[in-house]
């Protein structure tokens, strides 16, 4: 009998799936949260599952709340990147305030950049003074020690006024206040971080991301913008992107024939972090054009935004000892994005081979990816500083890894 509780759950879990279909947009169609639950929670299919919880999140869903709290106080590591993101948007969406401590947690350094940002934008949505002191504490340190990125080339955000902290905390309020613009993104981070307020002084009213998305999506179908305009367009309803828009996002990227344009269209898509962009990241990540090292580097960090352990064996094929700095860090950190177990045997080995001559810069950043992908990989630097080799440098060269993650 100690059986039949475990062969109720599978079977109680067989009927939710079966009872919740495969049509997604039905379901939605018809706001059918329930269903939605239990495809987020049951499905075997991962990118049914992420799609489920994405409109949850969207659709603002109060007895989501529970699911959605459940995912963010998981251990770092454990989960794919694009559900802990997704989880922590649902809880700003709706401003749950017991959510509070586990978003803080979300901001550490072992965590992916992009469960960071988007921890900090729904405590940015809870809005009390501890909340905004997170935030004000993660956007100070991550643009002190640049860890947040290896370059900036997918953010419309660069002309910060120098403050320390402006330019992340920019990329916190265009989604809160997308209908604002630069100027008054800017403006308003900088007065902030210069200032002892616990907050931004913002006298409007928060709401119009919807609208401003939509205003995006028909401009962009409708107009022939110049290059900095359609850019600046796209990254900002990659940014804004919801469920609806995989489709919308393909389409745009396969018309544009003028590469910046092009590039464009796939970072916007590739914020859109949807695990449906991983066979065009792979194929992308594959073609002859990407043996130049601009597009190559482009493509890896679009790799990295979508986040998906998919693409980790395509990221790490392009690794090359003679490859520029430049490539080798967006690379690193696109791996680190991705997280899981795969991800740390790949940084493991590179620190390992006697054959692989590794400078400041690597050692940073592989640290900083290994840091990401939570637990497993600080246990992993942790038995590799234990059964280190003395000869060919191993031991030395886990002692340095391990002192980049804080482990000594």
């Amino acid at each position: 009998m100690a059986g039949f509780p475990s062969l109720q759950r599978r079977l109680k879990r067989r009927l939710k799936i079966g009872l919740a279909g495969s049509n997604l947009e039905m379901l939605v169609e018809n706001r059918d949260r329930r269903r939605l639950r239990w495809l987020a929670q049951e499905s075997d299919d991962p990118v049914l599952r992420f799609r489920a919880l994405r409109n949850l999140a969207e659709i603002i869903d109060p007895q989501s709340e529970q699911m959605f709290l459940d995912i963010v106080r998981r251990p770092a590591g454990e989960l794919a990147t694009t559900e802990v993101r997704t989880a922590a948007e649902g809880l700003g969406r709706l401003v749950c305030r017991a959510a509070s401590p586990a978003l803080f947690r979300l901001l550490e350094p072992n965590r992916p950049a992009a469960v960071n940002l988007a921890a900090a934008r729904a405590l940015a949505s809870l809005g009390s003074p501890s909340d905004w002191q997170a935030v004000r504490s993660w956007v100070t340190r991550i643009d002190r020690d640049h860890s947040l990125l290896p370059d900036y080339r997918d953010v419309d955000s660069d002309q910060g006024s120098g403050q320390v902290g402006a330019t992340p905390a920019i990329w916190v309020l265009q989604v809160l206040y997308p209908e604002k613009g630069l100027r008054w993104w800017t403006g308003k981070a900088s007065a902030w971080l210069g200032s002892e307020e616990p907050g931004p002084r913002i006298g409007t009213e928060r709401g119009a991301d919807r609208v401003v998305a939509q205003n995006l999506r028909q401009e962009l179908e409708r107009d022939q913008p110049d290059d900095d305009v359609f850019r600046h367009k796209m990254l900002l309803l990659g940014n804004l992107s919801r469920d609806r828009d995989h489709s919308f996002f393909e389409q745009l990227a396969a018309a544009q024939t003028v590469p910046d344009r092009r590039l464009a269209a796939l970072q916007a898509w590739s914020l859109a972090s949807d695990p449906r962009a991983v066979p065009a990241m792979k194929a992308r990540l594959a073609s002859p054009q990407e043996a130049d090292c601009e597009e190559l580097t482009n493509a890896l960090r679009c790799a990295g935004r979508i986040a998906s352990r998919q693409l980790v064996g395509p990221i790490y094929e392009k690794w090359t000892q003679t490859a520029p700095p430049e490539l080798r860090s967006n690379l690193l950190w696109a791996l680190g994005e991705c997280g899981g177990g795969e991800t740390v045997s790949h940084l493991m080995d590179l620190v390992r081979s006697r054959d692989e001559d590794l400078g400041d810069l690597d050692f940073e950043w592989i640290g900083r990816a290994l840091r990401r992908c939570g637990d497993l990989g600080r246990e992993a630097v942790r038995g590799g500083v234990t059964i280190a080799r003395a000869g060919g440098g191993e031991r030395s060269r886990m002692q340095r890894l391990a002192t980049e993650m804080g482990l000594t």
